[in-house]
C-alpha cells in the first residue's frame, strides 16, 4: 500500500468521485456505429458531472500552486519579514 501511495503522490493524482462507465452493450452499440455517444443520456449526465469535478480540482490546484510563489515574492519584497 505504501508503494501505491508514493506513486500517487509522485504523479500528483487527485481522487475523482464521479466517473463515466460504458458497459459492454453500450460500448458495442457506439463502437459499431448504430448509436452515437450523444444519444446515451445517462453517459452525458455522468460525463458532465465528472468534468465539472475535474474542472474544480484543476482550478483549486492551480490556485494552491500559486500560493507558495506569492509567499516567496512577499518574503523577497520584505512584506513577510
Amino acid at each position: 500500500m505504501s508503494r501505491t501511495r508514493i506513486g500517487i503522490v509522485e504523479m500528483e493524482m487527485v481522487p475523482l468521485r464521479n466517473a463515466v462507465h460504458i458497459g459492454g452493450e453500450g460500448f458495442l452499440a457506439i463502437a459499431s456505429g448504430p448509436r452515437s455517444l450523444s444519444e446515451v443520456a445517462h453517459l452525458n449526465a455522468r460525463a458532465e458531472t465528472m468534468l465539472d469535478e475535474l474542472a474544480w480540482w484543476a482550478h483549486t490546484l492551480r490556485r494552491g500552486r500559486d500560493i507558495p510563489s506569492q509567499i516567496t515574492d512577499d518574503i523577497d519584497e520584505g512584506v513577510l519579514a
